[in-house]
């Protein structure tokens, strides 16, 4: 079954651990300074989604 919802929901997640990385490396200014306080929360959605949809499909 797919869920199209969680997939975007996913995808946001990638694009949040991406910018933290980001900010960490370069620096992204500090309009996204919460990112370096919130970073890991991408990380843990990711990881809860993906077992999630990986799960569903098995």
């Amino acid at each position: 079954m797919k869920y199209p919802g969680l997939d975007l929901l996913r995808a946001i997640a990638i694009v949040w651990v991406m910018l933290f990385h980001s900010f960490i490396v370069g620096g992204l200014g500090e309009d996204y300074a919460w990112l370096s306080r919130y970073g890991w929360m991408g990380v843990d959605l990711f990881f809860v989604l993906s077992g999630f949809l990986i799960g569903t499909q098995v």
